[in-house]
Parts: structure tokens; C-alpha cells; sequence
């Protein structure tokens, strides 16, 4: 029973109670509970009897989980709207993200703290294809099983339940979307495909602009831009730790060209092996945290971002954590000379006796000439242990690391958990070594694969043909991985190395013989074939996948099924890293994303091998479905009812939405209009982390986080108000 003894949660006849099914409900660790807070704790859980197929003829149901809890939704004119007297009060509705949504019914404070003055009902949805909410994966009528998991399908799963929510009352209640980061995104989505069931949305750190159709040159860089301004004074540090950093690199590369330089600098940075090999590997594992501890840089110690990486019970990070770092001996002021135009990657740089002179990726100097005496004396070593410990951050937080492991790729998933520790299964479980090494760069998805259209494939690489490719054939198409969980970018690939650039291929279906359908494309007048219709036609067989989904599964069916892409670079002058990602200054999006053209993709054969059928034969760097499909930038300003806010520390907020001309750079105005009618607009935090605003109050926050709430509870508020007013019973 609700506030109101009048308004009633019915069990309508798709949602049955949590007990019914076989698949059990919970079970995972719910992060960041706080005593007094809402959590996990306050839910009814309930199983909805969801489609597997809404826009094809594949016919089925699975169980979707949703978090409800109803004890304060009410009348809306005993929660202040002007409605009919019978009219419940809103919706507050979370699109589930890619994880399990215990995590975001225990983080999204905003719902909990607005819904009992708001007489609201407040419903968490799980997105299809995590470990708790998936269609069958193996016997009678599971074949292509894997081609169901689209942002399409999953947001079409929102709408109906919403639907179905709202027949439990006479008058139509109000639905508002709630989502952060990837559920940002969707959330974003829904209102542009869905304006008559959601009536706004919040849509917080949702870097929509980054897939190659949409992203531009000048947003290419503004991950490390923000990750920059968080070590910086405009973030809460200091402009010494950010001008620290970038001189550390290029004298780190010259001290490491000697032999000596080498084992001098390996005793302060504690290297487990004795001695680098390498310094290029140590930059690269001090480079590799700072991702994550800006996009974790809240007021307040928080394992939203480590718990994303950790299985069990990962520790916190500190409050501000990139001040932290800074902390660590990189505020000091080690005398550092530096002349030239760090904007232009065209600069010299000197400690002591140490000198190194940048051109781009070029670098000269006399690293191989100094003598130990000069090394030590010209600071460059004190200048490393300071780069080292404020890594140390992300990689020591449980405070028990004695040494550090340089040797090859930087893994910074791997804090914490004592020397010598293997490449762990943080976000993937088994699979995530796996993905990590696919991610599809912004420089280097492009390095190793020729175009090819679908006449060039080969026979056995066909779309109609065989569902896994030949092991030797597979090139490495990589999808992105999620927002809060991306690893370090690797360099752009010198141009002798390029694949030759090609006109995007306007390909048709592949062929559908014998019936056998690949699943449909959502309607869409004018738009591209979606990728899931690359499937392979012929694979007959049902799924044979056996055991539990990986935790944030859905992730990887998204990036396939719908060829998401994000595309970004780091080291082109605007930031604290070098060297430069792409190889030349005159770098464009085409020659970072890659060539065009349809090409052999890798998803079919890895998952196929698991025995999940349905993904894509096929891939293309370049596909416009997603763009198509949802609008891209060009009908942006079409839509209303959007909060697309975004913290300026966050690395994800460069590429979310902005009008011509915003975006979170300093100096810009807090709210930004998108819309004619002011409806659409960018909100920007500029102390803000990812999607800081989503989370509980906490007086730790900084000032933008409370005139943030201000703003989006007032749109949340008038949006209601005019669905009252739009669909009153005449």
C-alpha cells in the first residue's frame, strides 16, 4: 500500500512476484550502502514478463528485474500538482545500465531524495542481458539468442513497462528517466524515441557525441582535457602538480635511455624487478589511472568506480582523489624549465642537468650522455618517486603494495591486491582480458585490418555463411568498452602502417535463405541496415551457453549489435600526457577512426564459441545506424524535456551534448540552452565528477552539486505538471 490507501500497486499480469521464477533475484554486492540511506534494502523486487523480440517475429519471454518501491506514491494533488483528483502521482524510472542494478538503486540518490515530495513511485529496471535479466541461452527456440541484446530492444523494454505500469490507474501518471553514463545515454534515447511514454529525462555524463559519426575534431581530446583540469587549480589542485606532469614524461623518456638512468630511477619508483628494462613502461603505468580517479573525483571516499573493476569487495577511493594524487610530491616546485608551446607539442623541457627538446612524438636530448652524479643532482629522481606515488593512488589503496610491476601493459584494474598478481577478471570476469585487449581505440582500432567490401569477402567470411570466422582471418575489431572502465589508448600507427582510406560501402542485407531470419531492424524510413542484420543466416543451431552471464554482459552485445563506437585521443596539447596519440599534427577524425567500408568482425566467432549465437559477421568503424536510428546532431534540437548534465572533471563530459558553441570548459555558462523553448538543456558542474549529481546528498559536495538539484528538480517538477495538464481526462 502506498501513501494513499486510493492508489494501489495491482500485480497486473506481466509482473508476478519475485518468488515464481527460477532464477533467483540479488545476490550481488551492493556497493556504496550507507546506514539511513535508501538501498537495495527498501525494494520489492519483481520479475516482468518482458518480450525477448519487439520488433521482429521471434517469439519468447524472459524475466526482467525491477526494484519498486511504492510507500510514497500518492494522489498528485496531495503532492502539489494540478491534476484530476483521481491522478497518481510520477513515475521516477532508472534505465538500467550495463551491471547489475544493485549498483545504481544504491548510488542515484536524486530519485530517492525527490519521490516523497513528489508522491512519486520510484522503479529501477534491469538492462536485458546482465546475469539476472536475459532470455533463455540455450535449448528450444534460442537460436541467434545473442542478437537480442540492442539499446533499441532495451529501450523498448522501458516502454512497455512503463505502459504496463500506468494500467493500474484510470488517469495517465507522469514517467520521468533517470540515468548516468551509459543509462545516460539510453535515458537520452528513450525521450527521442519514446516523447509520448517518457515525459523527461535526466541524462547525466552520457557521451553520446563520441561515436565516429558524431565526434569532431575539436572534441577528439576532451577525455584528457578534463582529466587535465582535474590535476589543475580550476579542478581543486594546483597548476604546478598538472605542469609537473607534463614535463614529467619526455625527461622521464630521456633519463631512460641510459643504462644507469635505469637503474638510478628504478629504487625511488620501488620496481619489483630490481631494475626497468624500460621507462616507457613505467609512463605507461603511471599514465594509465588517471581515467578513473577523474572520473571517481568526488568530494567523498566512493567505491562506485573501483567496485565497476573489482569483483567482491573492493576498497574506496579517497575523497578528491586526482588531489590526492597531486598530494603525492607533485605540487612541489622541482624547477622545472620549460620553453616553447606546450599547445602546439613543440616545447623543451629541463631539470638540473637533464634536458629534452618535444616535437610531437620526436624527442632529442642528452638523457644518454649524463653521468649518475648529474642524474642525481638534477632532481629528475625525486621528480619520478612523485609521478610513481600519485599513480600509487589508484594502484595502493589498500596501502600493503611494496614494489610496483612495470613489465609490460599497464593493468589498471590491478590495485591493491599484492605483488605479482596476474591480469585479473575485474569487469568481464573471464572475458575481460579478452576485451580489454579489443578495445577499439581511437588510434589503433584501424592499424591492423584492410577494407573490405562484402564482394571482396571471402567465402568463408560471408554474412550467409559460417558463424565463426577463421581463427587467422580475425582482425582486431574491437568494441569500446563501457564509460567508467576504459583502458589506456594505445598510439597511432605510423602512416606507412595504415590501411588504405575507402568510400563507406552502402551495403544491402545479407541474403535470408530458407527463412532463417536475422533479427529486424527497429523502423527506421531512410536509415542503414542495423548491424544484428549481418548475422549468420544459415546458423541454425540453437544456443548452447551454460553458467551465468559475466557481469556488465550487456556492455559487450551492445558494442557488437549496434557497432557503438567512441572515439577519442589524448596527448595533442591540451593535456598532461605525451606522446601524442596520433602520429602526425594534421590528424583528422577519419584518419583516428579508420577506414570505411564493411569488413570481417570478431564478435560472431568469440561469443559463438560459447555457444551464443545471432552476432554480426560483420563490422564497420564507420556505421551511421546508431546515428540514424536516434538523430545525431543534426535533429538534436528537435527534441525537449532533456537535462543532459555532465560534471567538467568527468573525462566523459567532452563528448556529451552541448549547443554550438558550449560545452564544459571553463568560463562557459552552467546551463546551456539546446532547445528553442528552453526545455533541452547541458547542465555543467564544475566540480563535478560522473554524474556527481545523480548521487546522494552529501554536505562534502561542492556548490555547483546543490545548484544542480535546484535546476533539475525544477524541470522534473514542470515536466509533470505539463503531462498532468496534456493528457487531463476531459
Amino acid at each position: 500500500m502506498f501513501g494513499d490507501a486510493g492508489f494501489l500497486l495491482l500485480a497486473a499480469v506481466s509482473i508476478v512476484s519475485a518468488t515464481l521464477p527460477p532464477r533467483p533475484i540479488g545476490g550481488w554486492r551492493q556497493a556504496e550502502v550507507v546506514p539511513g540511506r535508501p538501498s537495495t534494502a527498501n525494494c520489492t523486487w519483481k520479475n516482468f514478463t518482458q518480450k525477448i523480440d519487439h520488433f521482429g517475429v521471434a517469439t519468447g519471454t524472459f524475466p526482467q528485474r525491477l526494484c519498486i518501491y511504492d510507500k510514497w506514491w500518492k494522489s498528485a494533488t496531495r503532492a502539489g500538482f494540478s491534476a484530476a483528483a483521481d491522478a497518481p502521482g510520477p513515475i521516477l524510472f532508472y534505465t538500467g545500465n550495463e551491471s547489475p542494478v544493485e549498483e545504481y538503486i544504491n548510488n542515484t540518490g536524486l530519485m530517492w531524495e525527490i519521490a516523497e515530495q513528489m508522491g512519486a513511485l520510484i522503479v529501477f529496471a534491469e538492462h536485458r542481458f546482465e546475469p539476472l535479466s536475459h532470455p533463455a541461452l540455450c535449448g528450444h527456440g534460442t537460436q541467434k539468442c545473442f542478437a537480442f541484446c540492442t539499446t533499441a530492444q532495451a529501450i523498448a523494454d522501458w516502454a512497455t513497462i512503463i505502459a504496463d505500469l500506468r494500467t493500474q490507474h484510470t488517469v495517465r501518471a507522469p514517467a520521468v528517466a533517470f540515468g548516468g553514463s551509459y543509462g545516460g545515454m539510453i535515458a537520452g534515447w528513450f525521450r527521442i524515441k519514446y516523447p509520448e511514454v517518457i515525459d523527461g529525462v535526466i541524462a547525466a555524463s552520457a557521451p553520446i557525441w563520441q561515436l565516429a559519426g558524431t565526434v569532431q575534431r575539436e572534441t577528439l581530446d576532451m577525455q584528457a582535457v578534463a582529466i587535465t583540469r582535474g590535476v589543475s587549480a580550476a579542478g581543486g589542485a594546483t597548476d604546478q602538480c598538472r605542469d609537473n606532469l607534463i614535463a614529467a614524461w619526455p625527461l622521464l623518456h630521456e633519463l631512460g635511455k641510459s643504462v644507469d638512468g635505469l637503474k638510478l630511477v628504478s629504487e625511488p619508483v620501488k620496481a619489483c624487478s630490481g631494475t626497468l628494462k624500460s621507462v616507457d613502461s613505467l609512463i605507461s603505468w603511471a599514465q594509465g589511472p588517471y581515467f578513473y580517479l577523474a572520473e571517481g573525483n568526488y568530494p567523498f571516499p566512493s567505491d562506485y568506480i573501483t567496485f565497476s573493476l573489482r569483483p567482491g569487495n573492493p576498497p574506496p577511493l579517497p575523497a578528491w582523489p586526482m588531489r590526492v594524487a597531486c598530494e603525492q610530491g607533485l605540487n612541489r616546485d622541482f624547477g622545472v624549465q620549460l620553453r616553447g608551446s606546450v599547445r602546439d607539442v613543440r616545447y623543451s623541457v629541463s631539470l638540473g642537468a637533464l634536458h629534452a627538446d618535444v616535437d610531437w612524438r620526436d624527442i632529442s636530448g642528452n638523457g644518454a650522455t649524463l653521468t649518475n652524479d648529474e642524474i642525481v643532482s638534477s632532481g629528475i629522481l625525486d621528480l619520478a618517486k612523485a609521478v610513481a606515488d600519485a599513480a600509487g593512488v589508484w594502484y595502493n589503496l589498500t596501502k600493503d603494495v611494496t614494489c610496483n610491476n612495470f613489465g609490460g601493459a599497464a593493468d589498471v584494474t590491478k590495485f591493491g591486491l599484492g605483488r605479482g598478481l596476474g591480469r585479473s577478471g575485474a569487469r568481464h570476469g573471464a572475458r575481460s582480458s579478452v576485451l580489454s585487449a579489443r578495445k577499439m581505440s581511437a588510434a589503433s582500432s584501424h592499424d591492423v585490418a584492410t577494407t573490405l567490401t562484402v564482394a571482396e569477402l571471402k567465402p568463408e567470411l560471408k554474412p550467409e555463411l559460417k558463424p565463426e570466422l577463421k581463427p587467422e582471418l580475425k582482425p582486431e575489431l574491437k568494441p569500446e568498452l563501457k564509460p567508467e572502465l576504459k583502458p589506456e589508448l594505445k598510439p597511432e600507427l605510423k602512416p606507412e602502417l595504415k590501411p588504405e582510406l575507402k568510400p563507406e560501402l552502402k551495403a544491402d542485407p545479407p541474403p535470408v535463405p530458407g527463412g532463417q531470419l536475422c533479427p529486424t531492424c527497429p523502423p527506421c524510413e531512410g536509415c542503414p541496415v542495423c548491424p544484428v542484420q549481418y548475422c549468420n543466416v544459415t546458423q541454425t543451431a540453437e544456443c548452447s551457453h551454460s553458467g551465468e552471464l559475466d557481469k556488465t554482459f550487456s556492455w559487450d552485445g551492445i558494442c557488437c549489435n549496434d557497432a557503438l563506437s567512441q572515439i577519442d585521443i589524448h596527448g595533442v596539447g591540451r593535456d598532461i600526457f605525451w606522446p601524442p596519440q596520433p602520429a602526425f599534427r594534421n590528424y583528422t577524425v577519419e584518419s583516428v577512426v579508420g577506414p570505411h567500408g564493411l569488413r570481417p568482425g570478431w564478435c560472431a566467432s568469440e561469443y559463438g564459441r560459447d555457444g551464443l549465437y545471432g552476432a554480426p559477421l560483420i563490422t564497420d568503424l564507420w556505421s551511421t545506424w546508431m546515428e540514424a536510428y536516434y538523430g545525431g546532431r543534426d535533429h538534436i534540437t528537435e527534441h525537449t524535456n532533456i537535462v543532459w548534465s555532465n560534471g567538467a572533471l568527468d573525462p566523459w563530459s567532452g563528448q556529451g551534448v552541448y549547443p554550438p558553441g558550449g560545452g564544459p570548459e571553463v568560463g562557459k555558462p552552467m546551463v546551456q540552452n539546446i532547445s528553442a523553448d528552453g526545455s533541452q538543456f547541458a547542465l555543467i558542474l564544475d566540480l563535478g565528477a560522473h554524474h556527481l549529481d545523480l548521487m546522494f546528498t552529501d554536505a562534502r559536495n561542492p556548490p555547483c552539486f546543490f545548484e544542480a538539484r535546484a535546476i533539475e528538480e525544477r524541470a522534473i517538477r514542470q515536466w509533470c505538471q505539463q503531462a498532468y495538464d496534456t493528457h487531463a481526462p476531459s
